[in-house]
């Protein structure tokens, strides 16, 4: 038998943002267009890394390799 995993994994994390804008929508706009690479992102540390696992599984007599 073959299994192959796929795992996906999600670190909690945060980051804080100052925003400089008139109004409240001006500042929503501004935040959905940052960019998440360009932010310094930080651990949670009260909150566990999540995991996620898929299994697929097929015969060695099915496989066509």
């Amino acid at each position: 038998m073959k299994y192959l995993f796929k795992i996906y994994a999600t670190k909690p994390s945060y980051t804080e943002v100052i925003v400089d804008a008139d109004t409240e929508e001006q500042a929503l706009e501004k935040v959905k267009n940052l960019k998440s690479e360009e932010l310094e992102w930080q651990n949670h540390s009260l909150r566990k890394e999540r995991v996620t696992y898929e299994v697929f599984i097929k015969s060695d007599k099915d496989s066509t390799e």
